[in-house]
């Protein structure tokens, strides 16, 4: 029987299909599971037809309802593996199939797509712009230089003529993923070695064979990007729940750090927001409890609950950290040591703090896991690893691809930050956001000032009306302040106009407290 797998444009199209055209998804993919490639292809109901004109003869698309057609990528190697890429109206869908082309790029062996119609169409007016240009993006880049970092032909020529990196940011959603981050990075000042080390050696298999050109290789080598399901069970576990609940797609460069079979001693992840710190952190768990199941794991982060919920007393944490630090350095504190130590939004914790967890896990492989980012610092908590007895040197990594925000909006909020050094987690240096960068794509944020404080609470009034009466619902709309008076100026503002609000903190609160009763 043949096997399915999907590519994360896939599930992104499937969570805003109304109910019908699920049900039209779930009755196509049964079928997959159920008939042989030739009964597939005989299936009146399924309609499994060629696309005309394609730039990939591969291509292929099945009926879902009368509305929406599912596109697919069909074997041609003699596998049985069928890779659903999108699902789109029955009108877009031929035009949309058409463009693309996947191919398998030449440096990490992973499955790409790209619009080769777009691209085509593009190149030749830039090439004419850059050719009275005074300096092009990757002139000192070498092609060969290129090709060893998996830039094929038609990429290079279209990287040839870009001068600028808007004029890059304009092919984002253009040209083969691997390649445009490839790209990305050697914009952004860093060098060849680096770009095929964070890049490249991320995603390229660890026992990686020659090139192949077989679909069902490259979709082996590509799990950042694409997932194969194995039974009909996986199959309907998946389809029952949204995107954003069971990701399972790790960009490489997390994957990487998170299942690593081994760290010579304490390791460090850094990275701004949005970037999967955590994510990585609680995969880092299941690795480890995976490697040895009876292993004692302590995970950690920092939160302000408990500091709102404890009790009052003589005694604050600090105390109590360093008192714990005493005992579990003793003979007797040794039995209650941790084989492993993640600790997740490392940032604000204390000297003490830091002394507890060094002495809750003894010195070796593995022994702590960290994950923070500096520049998200709440309090004035900056400590010297090192002099604790915690060295990361050789074993810190960064991640730099925010899944959080758009690229318009990182664009937008990035120039807050004035530039000044940001001390890094261990205080022996900088941290910097180099490279830092989404793969989402938005509008652009809207910005306004109003001459008074009471101007502009009564424009957001406005606003959030204006929002409602268009149909969207007051639970999706959510107001930052950057001081909790003005927030609560606001709370009242809006609670005296009508508008239903809720303090997320008051509720955090409810939530907590009911938690911890007995």
């Amino acid at each position: 029987m043949p096997r399915l797998a999907f590519t994360n444009t896939f599930w992104e199209t499937y969570d805003l299909l109304e109910k019908q055209a699920k049900a039209g998804v779930r009755r196509a993919m049964a079928k997959f599971q159920q008939l042989s490639v030739a009964e597939l292809y005989a299936d009146k109901g399924l309609h499994l037809e060629s696309v005309e004109a394609s730039r990939d003869p591969r291509m292929r698309t099945i009926r879902i309802t009368n509305f929406w057609r599912g596109v697919v990528l069909a074997p041609d190697d003699g596998s049985d593996i069928f890779l659903l890429l999108s699902v789109v109206t029955h009108d877009d869908a031929y035009a949309w199939a058409a463009k693309r082309l996947y191919t398998v790029n030449t440096a990490t062996h992973a499955l790409e797509v790209r619009n080769v119609v777009a691209i085509e169409q593009l190149t030749p007016p830039l090439e004419q712009a850059a050719a009275g240009a005074p300096e092009l993006l990757f002139e000192r880049h070498s092609d060969s230089v290129l090709r060893e970092l998996g830039i094929d032909d038609q990429v290079l020529r279209a990287a040839r003529a870009i001068t600028d990196k808007p004029q890059l940011q304009a092919f984002s959603s253009l040209l083969p993923e691997d390649q445009f981050e490839v790209l990305q990075f050697l914009a952004e000042g860093f060098s060849a070695d680096e770009v095929y080390r964070d890049v490249v050696t991320a995603r390229k298999p660890a026992q990686a064979a020659a090139v192949s050109d077989s679909l069902a290789i490259a979709i082996t080598n590509t799990a950042s990007r694409i997932t194969l399901v194995s039974t009909p069970d996986e199959l309907a576990e998946i389809l029952e729940k949204p995107f954003a609940a069971w990701r399972v797609f790790l960009h490489p460069s997390q994957r990487r750090l998170a299942y690593r079979t081994s760290f010579n001693g304490a390791a460090q992840v850094t990275g701004g927001p949005g970037t999967g710190k955590t994510v990585v952190a609680l995969h880092r768990v299941k690795h480890l409890l995976s490697r040895s199941p009876h292993s004692r794991v302590l995970l950690t982060t920092f939160t302000n609950a408990l500091a709102e919920l404890r009790a009052t007393g003589r005694t604050t944490h600090l105390q109590i950290g360093a008192d714990a630090a005493r005992l579990l350095s003793t003979p007797d504190g040794h039995a209650h040591q941790f084989d492993h130590v993640v600790v997740d939004e490392a940032q604000d914790l204390r000297p003490a703090q830091w002394r507890v967890l060094r002495a809750a896990v003894p010195a070796g492989p593995d022994d702590l896991f960290i994950t923070g980012d500096p520049h998200q610092r709440i309090y004035d908590s900056r400590v010297s690893l090192r002099a604790l007895g915690i060295s990361v040197t050789g074993r810190s990594s960064r991640l730099r691809v925010n899944y959080r925000s758009t690229a318009e909006i990182l664009e937008w909020s990035a120039r807050v930050i004035d530039g000044s050094p940001v001390e890094d987690l261990g205080g022996d240096g900088n941290d910097n956001l180099a490279g830092y960068r989404s793969l989402l794509h938005g509008h652009r944020p809207e910005t306004a000032g109003f001459p008074t404080e009471q101007a502009e609470v009564a424009a957001l009034g406005e606003r959030i009306r204006g929002w409602i009466s268009q149909g969207v619902e007051p639970g999706e709309i959510a107001v930052c302040t950057r001081f909790n008076i003005l927030l609560d100026k606001v709370h009242s503002r809006l609670r005296d106009n009508g508008i239903p609000v809720v303090r997320l903190k008051d509720m955090w609160m409810v939530y907590a407290s009911r938690a911890c009763m007995p």
